[in-house]
């Protein structure tokens, strides 16, 4: 939705993301699907190899893609809120 928040945030805010470590099951990730990108909390759902993707803003929609949709996935290694 143009013009909504993914998430709280306050003007001169950092995020760093990185590949490695890799992401484990909750935590904040940058996902790229195709030309698609999204800041969510993904969730490993083992027994069908899916990545489901949960919104920090409750006005979007919860996604799941197959491991195989995914072209990049960063995990949030650090969030900058004073510096």
């Amino acid at each position: 939705q143009v013009g909504t928040a993914v998430f709280d945030r306050e003007r001169g805010e950092i995020l760093v993301f990185a590949r490695q470590p890799p992401a484990q099951s909750g935590d904040f990730a940058y996902v790229q699907a195709g030309k698609e990108v999204w800041f969510r909390r993904v969730h490993f759902e083992a027994q069908d190899r899916r990545v489901r993707l949960a919104p920090l803003n409750s006005s979007f929609k919860a996604q799941a893609l197959k491991r195989t949709e995914i072209g990049a996935l960063w995990k949030l290694i650090w969030h900058i809120r004073e510096f």
